[in-house]
């Protein structure tokens, strides 16, 4: 008989009275279905700590062995050889698929082997249990965060790498691989310098046959017992020493006022190009004094300005600052690697030079003093006066750069309104002739210098 094929029977009983018809009776003839031969893992998923079996099976003939298939059965183990009786019976239903994410009790981990087992069921019975599917749910590491640059001179490299964030997945870690090539090389190199376990490595020019100048890209690979792991995203590094330090920066007073600062300061040459050229200056501004300021957030930044980073460029104007108020501040340069040497900490307040002092003159002249006045401007350039300095020549025309009265030097610097001040180291024998003079008067920011003011050394007749 052919399998699936419907046969009809009759029945028809006789004895010596007659024949007795009994009805028609309809049978197909079929068997239990075969055995599951196509059973696979369709996904695996580390975050849910799940696995998706997945078979295929047509429900035809030739599977169903002449009747159709109505439910499946999916039983699991954690271990290879346990007998059919000691699975546990995970799934009962007509769908291809499952999602597994226990076995019994015991939810699915990271770490383990599972085993599993599918058969269906028809009108007939159940068929033989599939093949055994073996399940690793173990896996290679995670791909880790890409190295960081440590430090970088003309001769070394030194990066280092975190394992913090490294998942090997219930697997130990064995070691770590470091690659590299130059930037626009595609094939990567191991390092071979690198002994796979420490958490930091220096490569030496000529050791890893470096060359000056040149830009590199680096990547780490975390093995385990499954295999080594993707290769991390790609640090670049400019084989190039850091920016110099910056050794001046200046308040440029043409451009600052009461709320703002514009500072200068020296351009720092490029070296070893293109990886040692400079691409920007990092800016760090507080108006508390340390030893240290690229520590500080750039409080003075509004959100459409990118951190402490700036243009290439010698000027930089600081805005909404508060007036009247000592500003601290440090600049260094960067390349494409890192940023360079911290300069000295400058300091400046946001205020504008006064005027000069106004109508100077003379208040007595004797033989051995010159008591002169002045008055003070009426702009003073927003911040407090801070003090006063007088300055002569030698009375024989030169340079006027002589302080006068230099023992009483803190009266006047510390006294921005006295007003008048009597001279009294007066050139050697300067009667008779003419002594030129200046007069500073400064604000806690900037100082301004008077016009010469030339005085005939000449005792008037009483």
């Amino acid at each position: 008989m052919d399998l699936g094929k419907e046969f009809r029977f009759k029945l028809i009983a006789i004895s010596e009275l007659g024949e007795i018809d009994y009805p028609i009776v309809r049978i197909t003839y079929s068997l239990a279905p075969k055995k599951i031969v196509n059973f696979f893992i369709y996904k695996i998923s580390v975050e849910e700590k799940s696995i998706i079996l997945q078979w295929n099976y047509n429900n035809n003939l030739a599977s169903n062995n002449g009747s159709p298939i109505e439910s499946f059965e999916l039983i699991g183990s954690l271990s290879a050889n346990a007998p059919i009786e000691n699975h546990k019976q995970i799934y009962s239903g007509f769908q291809n698929y499952f999602i597994v994410n226990r076995i019994g009790l015991n939810t699915i981990e990271i770490g383990y082997d599972y085993y599993f087992k599918i058969r269906s069921k028809n009108s007939v019975g159940f068929s033989d249990w599939s093949e055994t599917l073996k399940v690793s749910f173990t896996f290679k590491p995670s791909k880790p965060v890409k190295p960081w640059l440590a430090s970088v001179t003309s001769t070394q490299i030194t990066l280092k790498f975190s394992a913090s964030n490294i998942n090997a997945f219930g697997s130990p870690v064995i070691n770590y691989k470091l690659y590299y090539a130059l930037n626009d090389v595609t094939n990567l190199n191991a390092v071979g310098s690198y002994n796979g376990v420490d958490l930091e490595h220096t490569l030496n020019k000529d050791i890893d046959s470096l060359i000056l100048g040149k830009v590199y890209k680096f990547c780490l690979t975390v093995l385990n017992n499954i295999g080594e792991s993707e290769c991390s995203e790609f640090l670049f590094v400019g084989f190039t020493s850091m920016p110099s330090k910056i050794n001046l920066v200046e308040k440029v007073n043409e451009y600052s006022n009461n709320n703002s600062l514009t500072i200068k300061w020296n351009l720092l040459e490029n070296t070893n190009s293109p990886a040692g050229n400079i691409i920007g200056y990092g800016i760090y501004l507080s108006d508390v004094e340390s030893s240290d300021l690229t520590s500080n957030n750039l409080f003075f930044f509004d959100t459409s300005q990118v951190k402490n980073f700036i243009t290439n460029s010698n000027f930089f104007t600081f805005n909404n600052l508060v007036p009247n108020t000592k500003y601290f501040m440090q600049i260094r340069g960067k390349n494409m690697n890192e940023f360079g040497i911290n300069s000295d900490i400058y300091s400046f307040y946001t205020c504008m030079k006064p005027d000069r002092v106004r109508n100077l003159r003379v208040l007595q002249i004797i033989s051995d003093s010159i008591t002169i006045a002045w008055d003070l401007p009426a702009n003073i350039g927003g911040c407090p006066l801070k003090g006063i300095k007088i300055l002569r020549d030698d009375g024989n025309n030169g340079v006027i750069d002589i302080e006068a009265n230099i023992v009483d030097e803190p009266l006047l610097a510390n006294n921005p309104f006295i007003g008048s001040f009597k001279i009294t180291n007066l050139p050697v024998g300067s009667l008779g002739r003419s002594i030129r003079f200046v007069v500073i008067i400064s604000n806690t920011s900037e100082s301004a210098m008077s016009e010469e003011f030339a005085i005939l050394h000449v005792v008037p007749i009483a």
